[in-house]
């Protein structure tokens, strides 16, 4: 499951509220599987999208519609997030300065 922050000060650099998905730590999110090209899906729904290593040591994801890249982490401990419509990564280091998790019961509030 994607997890929720919001932005412990106010930078309008960045949304407000994100959803975050950190590469083969966690389930993917919808979000992410609707944008990705999808490589394979096996009996128990988990999915395993298409990527590429790129020459930096990063990663690059596929979209679902022809070969361009649609994710580009820099590193592999990059950590995918979703914001105002919008799709951009951030460094573990980075999520912690801007953003505090949200707890469940938090969610939907301002």
């Amino acid at each position: 499951m994607a997890k929720i922050y919001k932005q412990s000060g106010h930078n309008p650099a960045y949304p407000e509220i994100i959803e975050t998905w950190t590469p083969f730590e966690q389930p993917i999110p919808e979000w992410i599987s609707d944008i990705c090209k999808v490589k394979f899906i096996d009996g128990l729904g988990n999915i395993t999208l298409d990527y590429r290593e790129n020459n930096i040591g990063g990663l690059e994801f596929i979209g679902s519609v022809g070969n361009n890249v649609v994710i580009d982490l820099k590193r592999r401990t990059d950590i995918v997030c979703w914001g105002d419509n919008r799709l951009f990564t951030l460094r573990p280091v980075q999520l912690n300065l801007l953003y505090k998790q949200l707890k469940k019961e938090n969610r939907g509030k301002k």
